[in-house]
């Protein structure tokens, strides 16, 4: 081997020994200290982050005041899209306070009255019976009080307010005539609209009283319950 390829190896081994150095110099090595916050960067976004809390909590403010003036105005649809702003997402903070929820209660409180075709005002103490008339027209009620109710339901007018202890009610096929079964075994007939009694029909001698009243279709007779078994039927007309 000669002189020169020994200076030649030599002259290589030094370079990769520098190569190498010049590696560890300038490598990734420990992070420096100015990559992490110092305290005053921490104070600084401890302070952003009050700032953006105390701003969140102004606007929610400022939407809860809107919110109000919308129930006021019984805007419900633009109520209801402002509440759903603030429903949190799974894994959320939840920021709603009282207020959030007494307005979503009017909301969803007038979307189950939408959802009702008619809302009429029945007897006092409850309702133990509903009858409609054959042509769906008028609806009466026998409340706990003893009253009879008759409404016509396409305007939602109340016709009729009765009292007598009643104790059952039916209608004819048109709604213009009502029957009343009374605590004291009597039933009485009536037009739906106004006026006094037409008819009266009275316990039958030996039997118990009369109760259940029920028209035929044709409305023309008139069907009462007497004792378990036994039925009377009378012309509606002549009461006979």
């Amino acid at each position: 081997m000669t002189h020169h390829t020994h200076k030649r190896r030599r002259s290589l081994g030094g370079r990769v020994l520098l190569a190498a150095s010049a590696c560890l110099l300038l490598g990734p090595g420990p992070v420096p200290a100015q990559n992490q916050p110092s305290p005053q960067e921490q104070e600084l976004r401890r302070q952003l982050e009050i700032e953006r809390a105390e701003r969140k909590a102004l606007t929610y403010q400022a939407d809860m005041r809107k919110a109000a003036q919308l129930a006021e105005a019984e805007e419900w649809s633009p109520l209801a899209t402002l509440l759903n702003q603030y429903r949190p997402a799974a894994g959320e903070a939840d920021s709603r306070s009282w207020e959030w929820h007494f307005l979503d209660s009017l909301a969803r409180k007038k979307q189950l009255v939408d959802r009702q075709e008619l809302v009429l005002q029945g007897p006092t103490e409850g309702i133990h019976q509903l009858a409609w008339s054959g042509s769906g027209d008028r609806l009466a009620a026998v409340g706990d009080d003893g009253s009879a109710v008759i409404w016509d339901v396409n305007t939602a007018k109340e016709l009729r307010r009765l009292g007598g202890r009643v104790c059952f009610i039916s209608l004819d096929q048109a709604g213009r005539r009502i029957t009343l079964s009374a605590e004291n075994g009597t039933v009485t007939l009536w037009d739906t609209d106004k006026g006094p009694a037409r008819r009266f029909f009275g316990p039958i001698k030996g039997l118990s009283n009369y109760r259940q009243p029920a028209f035929s279709p044709d409305g023309r007779r008139l069907a009462l319950a007497v004792e378990r078994t036994v039925a009377a039927i009378y012309d509606a007309t002549t009461g006979r």
